[in-house]
């Protein structure tokens, strides 16, 4: 999973622009409030409806995780296929 701060981002060791660090540095804060969300989720509450009644939480929180682990995949050159269970 690439939302474990940075993850796919620190894997490269290469020189940033101020511009691309800056959003790096986004990813990275954005990464980091998500893993606080979901590390608040109770056991009981994975499975509840959202709003949108056709996703459940654990829907939600898988779906942010493959576009991130997509967006990683193809930063790294590994191809652009979705991941598979979304």
């Amino acid at each position: 999973m690439c939302s474990r701060g940075g993850y796919f981002i620190e894997r490269f060791n290469v020189a940033h622009t101020d511009e691309q660090q800056s959003t790096i540095d986004s990813v990275n804060e954005s990464n980091a409030v998500f893993r606080s969300v979901v590390a608040n989720v109770q056991a009981d509450q994975w499975d509840l409806p959202t709003v949108n009644d056709d996703w459940t939480v654990r829907g939600v929180v898988n779906h942010i995780i493959g576009g991130s682990t997509w967006t990683a995949n193809i930063a790294s050159g590994a191809g652009s296929d979705w991941p598979e269970g979304d």
